[in-house]
């Protein structure tokens, strides 16, 4: 599954000095800006663990 989606969205995250300028010198070496480049950490995390979502919700829906 691919988020192909228009970005609507907004989310306010709190991080230490530390992570915000790791993050940023990453951003930076790999030539995108701050928040495109944590949309895509989030894209894989979140799409590179589908089938554990998948089993959750079909686990729900069964009643185990």
């Amino acid at each position: 599954m691919c988020d192909d989606d228009k970005k609507t969205e907004q989310v306010k995250v709190h991080m230490s000095p530390r992570l915000f300028l790791d993050l940023s010198r990453l951003a930076a070496a790999d030539d995108r800006k701050l928040s495109e480049y944590i949309g895509r950490i989030l894209n894989s995390h979140v799409y590179g663990h589908c089938s554990k979502l998948s089993e959750n919700i079909e686990g729900a829906n069964r009643g185990d």
